[in-house]
């Protein structure tokens, strides 16, 4: 049995990746600032989608079985 996750949508959003994907430039200290509050208040009103559910419902098969993990 084979299971692909190709989008993680029960990923939490996190300082940690908040300026992840940032392709030009810096962001200036304000513009930082901003961000941070932004990623704070989803992290903080985050809820898992249906999405996410469905994937842990589909990953419940696995629980208890031997799994290897490729990335």
């Amino acid at each position: 049995m084979k299971y692909t996750i190709t989008r993680a949508h029960c990923r939490v959003p996190s300082e940690e990746r908040a300026f992840e994907g940032w392709l030009e430039g810096s962001p200036t200290p304000e513009g930082r600032a901003k961000i941070r509050g932004e990623v704070a208040r989803r992290r903080k009103n985050w809820a898992p989608s249906s999405e996410a559910w469905g994937q842990l419902r589909e990953l419940e098969r696995f629980v208890g079985k031997r799994v290897c993990i490729q990335f």
